[in-house]
């Protein structure tokens, strides 16, 4: 075996994955190079993005094929990437009407439109794990399916005990942070703590000076995501972007970014037909920092005997997954254990544990009570009525991409 091992990236035939081929091909710290098989439902896109794989990554020692059925792919898998997007574009693209129509900022992460992610990707995500114990018991699995939260901790409900979730905004608000405070990124020691896209950087340090006490004034009136300085001064620490969202007010039919991203598909697959050997130059209208901060990063990791420090999405003892700083090795995935958030920081990551906990509820059990309680106890967005609960009830039930079905038409790794 290569000594990268088998890579089995499932979600693999959309478009957007020439963005992974890039970032392994530009890593500064690739990992070992192996095989990488890419699964996808389309063969014309599947092939596309093959062939793209292959021109750029065959040369530096990899190995690229393509394979239709999951259960092949994943046998002999050593590392299994799952970027499935059950329902598609379109999927996203009806909860973002969904969030828009109710007047609440469209995420497929959080609020309304996370919600109804959870609970279409809720059955595919349970028959995954099920096939990954049944092909590939010892595979690292690294999810980076969204609502992240909720697919990883499904997984592992189910079984796949290896599977922790991939998220790179911890990393991009640091910089950020850094950038505004002058300093290089790579020097300063930092945690985080709370739950995916709702997590807060409380520890912020360069030689052991609290770097924190400086940033609000070094911002001055400028934001992090929309995160305000004088509310980072107050937390003495600095909540990630979606914390912002409860303050966007939608109008229904405006266009979300699904629609945007529907299109851009479309462009990239003509540009590989035409160029298979050039990056596509409508990639760039989706940057996808993921693959380069988050997702090639853990791969090199993972395959080495020296820890390195990554942000990882783990499951604890409270029953859902946190997001947190740890050591990552070929032999373990280890928390770090020193230090804690300020105890604003931590009652407002607890309101996060027992909305989660309601949104997981709701998405192994959806029913109408189970979805108010999740819309209820969601921190970022007003209370929404029954009719909302409906709403989402029914917009997940029904229509092509709206199947809660584990369907192969379902699946898409935009």
């Amino acid at each position: 075996m290569d000594r990268g091992g088998r890579i089995v990236v499932l979600g693999g035939g959309g478009p957007f994955i020439v963005g992974l081929v890039d970032a392994l091909a530009t890593a500064p710290d690739p990992p070992p190079s192996g095989e990488v098989v890419l699964v996808g439902r389309s063969r014309d896109a599947l092939g596309l993005v093959a062939a793209y794989g292959r021109s750029v990554l065959e040369p530096r020692g990899w190995r690229v094929s393509a394979e239709t059925e999951t259960g092949v792919a994943l046998a002999g898998a050593t590392v299994v990437v799952n970027l499935i997007r059950f329902g598609g574009l379109e999927g996203r693209e009806r909860d973002e009407r969904l969030a828009a129509d109710l007047g609440v900022a469209a995420d497929e992460t959080v609020g309304p439109a996370g919600l109804a992610a959870a609970i279409r990707i809720a059955p595919g995500h349970r028959a995954l794990a099920a096939t990954l114990i049944e092909r590939c018991p010892d595979a690292a699995v690294l999810n980076m399916a969204n609502p992240l939260g909720c697919s990883t901790e499904i997984l592992r409900r189910g079984g796949v005990e290896r599977a922790v979730g991939l998220c790179e905004l911890p990393l991009v608000t640091v910089r950020q942070a850094c950038h505004a405070l002058g300093v290089p990124a790579t020097h300063v020691d930092w945690r985080v703590a709370g739950l995916n896209h709702r997590s807060f950087v409380y520890r912020l340090e360069l030689d052991g000076r609290d770097l924190l006490d400086a940033l609000p004034r070094a911002l001055g009136t400028a934001t992090i995501g929309g995160i305000e300085p004088d509310e980072i001064a107050s937390l003495h620490a600095i909540p990630m972007k979606h914390h912002a969202l409860g303050r966007v007010r939608a109008m229904p039919g405006v266009r979300g970014r699904a629609a945007e991203l529907v299109a851009a598909r479309a462009d990239i697959l003509e540009e590989l037909r035409r160029d298979p050997r050039r990056s596509p130059p409508s990639l760039r209208r989706r940057p996808q920092p993921w693959f380069a901060d988050a997702l090639v990063p853990m791969l090199a990791a993972i395959r080495r005997s020296e820890p390195r420090s990554l942000v990882v999405n783990v499951p604890s003892t409270d029953g859902v997954v946190h997001e947190v700083c740890a050591a990552v090795s070929a032999d373990a995935v280890e928390p770090a254990a020193d230090g804690a958030p300020g105890p604003e920081v931590a009652r407002r990551i607890e309101a996060f544990v027992e909305h989660e906990r309601r949104v997981l509820l709701a998405a192994l059990e959806p029913g109408i009570d189970s979805i108010r309680a999740a819309l209820a106890a969601d921190p970022l967005i007003p209370v929404l009525d029954r009719t909302a609960a409906e709403r989402i009830l029914r917009d997940v039930s029904v229509g092509p991409a709206g199947s809660t079905s584990h369907h192969a038409s379902g699946i898409d790794s935009s």
